[in-house]
């Protein structure tokens, strides 16, 4: 994750700790996440926000998708 620092479109790390046997990431937070933009949305992303989405994904080489 450090090596991302400073890049466009990813948080500002502000700490990388441990808790209770956890490893915890306090970072900046950037906005809505997609979640909550569907949501505003009645339910859909234009065809420009997937592509924007889409965009981001390929373009940053180096991003980790974690899915619990």
């Amino acid at each position: 994750m450090r090596n991302l620092k400073g890049q466009e479109g990813f948080p500002q790390i502000k700490d990388i700790t441990e808790y209770d046997d956890h490893d915890m990431i306090v970072m900046q937070h950037l906005g809505d996440n997609l979640r909550t933009l569907k949501e505003k949305y009645d339910g859909r992303l234009s065809l420009k926000t997937c592509l924007q989405i889409l965009h981001q994904v390929v373009i940053s080489k180096n991003m980790i998708v974690v899915c619990r």
